[in-house]
Parts: structure tokens; sequence; C-alpha cells
């Protein structure tokens, strides 16, 4: 054996002992839940605690489908088989079937995405995971005969999001996952339906043929080729062959139903080899903290259980607890109230009650020195209000607290701005509806969601991948003056598959392949997480090239719309409703249209102040695409502002626009999702105000040939403004602090009153332009 080889085997062997008792390597420990807290009443066989379901996750493989043949609980010491507990009286229970207990490429992803409680725990890459674990194997799912016999193989999927989020706490879904703690993971070429393996071994490479072409067992079970010791996989899958990667744990659970400690020290796993690539690179590292989360176990079947019937596997959790070799940091508080410009203090919240000093800095701009603003002596609160100096706008902050003479990490960084626009990831994304809709015209009313329709797929354009299980990664944009084109091309922005295989579906020409623009998507950005309000307004909706070179489809400019917020309709066939007095009335009572509507919008206040009476409906009017919440498959979205409607505010040409106002719940949640779809969807039940849609599903030509030619690419298009929130001081409104702008402070100073140029450099609101004014102003400086 090697001395590396030597060296391997025996930090595995030290992995292995360790994985039954408790270690002191990592000095800061935090319980992440030890399952005892009270949670509502009627959890128990309800609640996701930490793990979701195995089914969830659609890297899982090879288990019995079904809702009912799957689940993850809270449960207790009187639930029966159910009930099995390390300490107090509550535990975490997990089970699934095997569709073949013989088949070795099975295994379940049980992941912590945003479940109901400690969602995405964050831990630190350079600490410890450990937890208390039972399994029970059965036969079958009446759960009444137990296999004493077999095991598991385990180990952990951990995410690198470099976030300074404290252990335990929600760290998002945002970063590459790698696998630790795997003995090797297994990259097999299977036989497709034909049961042949069309690929065989590449002459002169270390690939291994585990089963000869044409063995007669299940289709999903003959494995043809697997990478050798080099790791890597010298042949492609051919015809219907699938690639298919399956993790093997270095830990074993045995299905006894003892419980057992489990214990991965990550530094000394990713030392010994035992870190293997999932979406990363195989090292476990994440700037600037060195921090991610638990994303998920590695549970994966052992074939040998077949031989003992194990079909059925029911697993315990508790006692789950995080190591990290660094104090954790402290969290600025942002929810329901962030740090806005102008503030003169700082709520910090997860101090250590040993805490003697907590501190809020700014991080340096172009390399520059962080900057210590405020700091405090918490005095045993976990909870405190660091005072600072006046918080300019644009800003980061961080916070950091020291116990004794340990000083932990930077607090994940919170940007200061007023509440507003803030950078975001878009793309858009197609519907390849060509079998139903290949003889429309472009813009044309195609085929929305149809649940009966199953032949058509959806592919993202111009997103860079996906997270989150399918949430787009599109291109980052920053609020700036003024409007501008976003385009999409899919020959060089990129095609990522959502329910498709990242491929256009191409006919030859002249057979032109239609689609539906089916939405645009608009994530949270996850540099400068920001939750709005959003204001977005949309105009010229376009198709570039879609008649041949230079010659565009225009597919709407909203100038067609009447400009209204709400449609009142009558229920009694006469509008009982009258504008009030700010209001403007669109169409006159009486007017020839259809069961007597009236069309009412606000007036120069911008409130709505006619309420529907005596039976009327409110609806809510969109065109092209839908209102923010109507799409299930959004995340993270707030209740409110919630619209998409015509306005006649701004527009890039003529006098109309679409004015979309949205925003996100947390900032927390780096998965957080606006789907603005066009399809003609509802709520389900409906819940008034209920919404009239015009033009939906708008047919558009995925390409004008089989490959990509410059002058001729099908471009998707439209204008787009997306301004920043007013900076206070921006006199010339250009989204920086500059020599123009200090010129401006030299003219405004001292003035009084204020004119209305220059009430923007009223920082402190004290009616004029001061010194205490140009000390907050100073701070935004960022040139030329």
């Amino acid at each position: 054996m090697s001395l590396k080889r030597f060296y391997q085997a025996l930090v595995a062997f030290a992995v292995i002992a360790v994985s039954v008792s408790t270690s002191a390597r990592a000095q800061f420990v935090h319980l992440v839940t030890d399952v005892e807290e009270v949670y509502p009443p009627g959890s128990l066989f309800i609640a996701e605690v930490v793990f979701r379901d195995p089914g969830f996750s659609p890297s899982t493989i090879g288990i019995t489908p079904g809702s009912s043949n799957n689940g993850t609980y809270l449960t207790n010491s009187a639930q029966g088989p159910f009930g099995l507990v390390h300490s107090g009286s509550q535990s975490i229970s997990s089970f699934w079937g095997w569709q073949s207990a013989s088949d070795h490429t099975s295994w379940v992803r049980l992941t912590t995405n945003n479940t109901q409680y400690y969602p995405n725990p964050a831990l630190h890459l350079g600490g410890q995971v450990r937890f208390w674990l039972a399994a029970q194997a059965y036969t079958s799912f009446a759960f009444n005969s137990t296999v004493n016999s077999g095991h598991l193989f385990l180990g952990l999927g951990v995410r690198e999001t470099g976030q300074g989020t404290p252990q335990g706490q929600d760290g998002g879904v945002s970063g590459d996952i790698e696998w630790v703690g795997l003995s090797n993971k297994f990259v097999e070429l299977l036989a497709g339906t034909n049961l042949t393996c069309d690929t065989t071994v590449m002459a002169g490479s270390d690939d291994v043929q585990l089963v000869p072409a044409g063995t007669m067992v299940a289709a999903s079970h003959i494995a043809c080729v697997s990478a050798g010791p080099d790791g890597e996989m010298q042949t492609a899958s051919a015809g219907d062959d699938v690639l298919r990667t399956t993790p093997k744990g270095l830990l074993t659970v045995p299905t006894d139903g003892v419980y057992r400690q489990y214990a991965f020290n990550l530094p000394a796993l990713q030392s010994s080899g035992n870190v293997f690539s999932f979406t990363g690179n195989g090292m476990l590292s994440a700037m600037p903290n060195n921090r991610g989360t638990l994303e998920h176990l590695v549970l994966t079947n052992d074939p040998t259980n077949a031989a003992v019937n194990a079909n059925v596997m029911l697993l315990f959790f508790d006692d789950i607890v995080f190591e990290a070799p660094v104090l954790d940091p402290p969290v600025i508080v942002t929810q329901p109230n962030p740090p806005r410009p102008g503030d003169t203090s700082v709520m910090v919240t997860s101090v250590s009650p040993s805490a003697n000093l907590v501190e809020v800095l700014t991080l340096g701009s172009n390399g520059g020195p962080d900057t210590v603003i405020g700091s405090t002596n918490p005095n045993g609160a976990t909870t405190v209000s660091v005072p600072t100096s006046t918080l300019a706008n644009g800003i980061t902050l961080v916070a950091r607290q020291r116990v004794g003479t340990d000083v932990s990490d930077y607090s994940v960084p919170v940007p200061v701005r007023l509440a507003g626009n803030g950078p975001l990831k878009i793309c858009m994304a197609v519907r390849e509806t060509d079998a139903q809709d290949h003889a429309l015209g472009c813009g044309a009313n195609g085929t929305g969601f149809d649940p009966n329709i199953t032949n058509y797929t959806l592919e993202f354009i111009g997103a860079t991948g996906t997270t989150g299980f399918g949430v787009p990664v599109g291109r980052r944009i920053v609020p700036s003056p003024g409007w501008h084109e976003v385009t999409y091309n899919p020959c060089t922005d990129g095609v990522v598959a959502f329910s498709g295989n990242g491929v256009l579906d191409l006919n030859a020409p002249p057979n032109y392949t239609n689609a539906v623009w089916e939405g645009l998507y608009f994530r949270i950005d996850d540099m400068e997480p920001t939750t709005g309000p959003f204001t977005v307004y949309i105009d010229d909706v376009k198709v570039k090239n879609y008649f041949g070179p230079g010659m565009d489809c225009l597919i709407d400019d909203f100038e067609s719309y009447e400009v209204a917020d709400y449609v009142v309709e009558s229920g009694n066939t006469t509008a009982d409703t009258v504008a009030a007095a700010s209001d403007v009335q669109v169409r006159p009572v009486g007017s020839p249209t259809s069961a007597g509507q009236i069309i009412v919008a606000p007036g120069a206040d911008g409130t709505l102040e006619t309420l529907p009476t005596n039976g009327e409906i409110i609806r809510a009017r969109h065109a092209r695409f839908n209102y923010p919440s109507v799409a299930g498959t959004s995340v993270g979205l707030a209740p409110t502002p919630d619209r998409s409607a015509v306005t006649n505010e701004t527009a890039f040409s003529g006098t109309k626009s679409l004015k979309l106002q949205w925003g996100y719940a947390s900032a927390a949640n780096l998965n957080s999702l606006l789907r603005l779809t066009s399809n003609e969807l509802v709520a389900s039940p409906p819940v008034p105000p209920l919404e009239t849609f015009s033009n939906p599903d708008s047919v558009v030509r995925i390409s004008n040939g089989l490959g990509c030619d410059s002058g001729n690419d099908v471009v998707y298009s439209f204008m787009m403004k997306f301004e920043f929130p007013p900076i206070p001081g921006d006199c010339d409104s250009n989204g920086r602090i500059d020599l123009i702008d200090i010129a401006c402070l030299q003219r405004c100073f001292h003035q009084a009153p204020l004119t209305t140029a220059c009430a923007t450099f009223d920082i402190d609101h004290d009616g004029d332009a001061d010194l205490a004014d140009y000390a907050v102003f100073a701070q935004t400086i960022t040139g030329p």
C-alpha cells in the first residue's frame, strides 16, 4: 500500500471511529434541535422538521412511487413503531420503500430545502456535523414485520454559501453542493429500454464493463460501464442509454433500530479524499465566511439487503448538533424594518448572552478598509440596538461580536438603501408548443398551461443554470436611469432546462418552429438581496428578425388597452358605482359595453376611492403577463404589492406601458422568485378581486433555421424601465454621487428655504442643507 493510501485509510478509520462519540475539535457548539421544542398542536405526523420527504428531491432514485409511500414527520415516543427517540419524547421520522432492494443505484436525497422548521441549517465548512440516528427495516409498508440485518450507506450534501449565517439558522439555498463523507461515487452507463448497452469500454481506458451488453434484467438495473480509478468516464452514452451517478456514503447505518451518533468532521474528510463533487468542484470552500448549509443527507441502498428482504426503511433523527472553529456572527435585523438612509442605529440579534461587544461596520469600497461606525456592550441581551453614525445611502453593513477574546465572523452583509428597486436576476422561458400552435402567427393566443397536454416542455433562455429545484439564475440587471432594452438570444445567451431538456426543438426550414413566450423570471439577487417593493415598466415587446433579417414582429406596445386599474363589473346589469371626485371615469355609465361595465381608474392622488356595491365585482385588468402572485411556482413573494396593469405614467413609445409591482417576503431566502407568467390562470378556488386578461400566451418563433446565424437569429426583446430609488444628494438622478452633485451641494449649502432642486440635500430633514447633511453625503461619494 502506498504511503498516500495508508494515510487516507488511517484518516478514514479515524472518522469512522468518532462516528459513535463526540469530538472536541471545534470550540463553538450549537444545538440545532433536540426535537423537544413546542410545535403547534397537531404537528405530529404533519410537520417537516429539518428534512423534507424522501421523494421531494428529483435526485432521489429508485424509491416506491406515491406520496403515501414516503414521508418525513415529527413524532414522539407514544407513536408505536414510529416513536423511537434518543432523548426527551420527540424525534424526526422518515420512511420510504425501495422499488428493488437489489438495485445498487437507488439512493435518497433527504434534503433540508425550505422545510417548515429549521430549513437550510447553516454550518461552518471548517467544523463538524453530529446527530443521533437509528434505522429499522421492514418487509412492507404494513410496518409489522421487521428485518434486523442489512444497512444503509450514509453521507452528507453540504451547500457552499459563503454567508455569515449563525449555525442552525436559515442559510438560504444559493451555492454549489459538495458530497461529504463518501467512500466513492459510481458513474455508470445504464442500458435504455432496448436492454442493450450501445456503448462499450473505450479501448485503452481504465473503464470497467460491469454487466455484459444484452443481459436480460430490468432495464433500469443494467449497469454497462463505470469510471475506472481515474474517476473519469472516457466513453459517452449512445442510443437510449442513461448516465447515472450514485453516491456511496463512508459510514453505514445498521437497520437494527439502535440509536448511534454519527459525526462528520468536514476538514478531516476533505483531507482524506472523502469529498466529491455534486454540483461543485469537490473542494469545501466558500468566500468570504467559509460557511454553508447542511443541504441533504445521502442515504444509499446496499444491494445485499435483497437477501434479507429489507424493502421499507424507517429512520429516526434526534439531537442534531453543529460545531464551528470560530464564534458565530450576530444578525443584522432586516424584517420588518431594514436599515435605511438617515438611521442612527442598527438592530442586531442572535447575540451571545456572553458577548461583551457588538460592532457594526461598513464594508470598504474599491478595496478600502472596513470601518466601525457603532458599538455597544450588550450586557447579556441577545438583541440590541447598536448606536451608529448616520447611515448613508448605498453603504453595506456587517456586524460582529466578541466573547472574551474571541471575535466572530462578519454577519451576512446588508445594503443600506431606500425601499424599492434593487438588483435582480432576470431570464425568460418559452413553452415548446409547436404541435398545437404551428399555424398561429406572431403574438397570437397560443396554448397555455393544459394538464391534459403532456408533449410540450419549457426551457429557460438567458439563465446560467438553476438552483433550489428549478429556480433559474438569470442575467444580473441593476437599476439605472430611463428605458433600456433587454434581449434574449437563444444562440448566444444559452438555453437551460426547465421541464425540458435544455435544447430548443427545431424544425427544418421553411417549417419554422413556434412556441409560447411563457413568462419572465425575476429572481432575488444573491449579492445584494433586496425585498423591494419593486416597480418595473415594460414596453414594446417584440421578436426581432421574426420575418427575416431586420424584420421584427411587435407583440405588444400596450397602446390598444384602456388605462385602468380595475374593471367594476355590475352584477345587476346597472353600474351603481361612479368615480369619486379624485378618480377618472374612463367609460361613462351606459356605454355600450358588456354587462353594463364601467371602468374606473385612480386620479392624481393614486388611490381608488370607489368600491363595488349591489353585487358588483372588482376585476383587476392585465395584458400579456398575469399578475405576480398568480403562478403557484413563484417563491417567497410578499402579499403586497401584487400588480400588473396598463398605465400611462410612462412609456418608451406612445403613451402607455405595462406596470409591474411586487415584493419578496424576506431577503434571507435567496431562492425567492417571481414567475411572471403569460398563462391565463386564475386562483383556484377564485378569490376576489378576480382578473381579466387580454392576449395571454403569446406565440413566438423559436428560430429561423436549425442553426445560429448572427444576422438572422431570433431575438426576444422588450424595453424596460427599472430605476433605482432616489439617492439623497443625487441632484442629477444618475444613480451615483459624483462631482456634479458636489457642485449642486455648494449652490444649496445653507439655502433657506430650500428650493425643490436642493431638497435632496436635506438628508437629516431639518429644513436646510448644512454640515450635518454633508457628513452623511460624504460617505456616499463614488466619483468621478
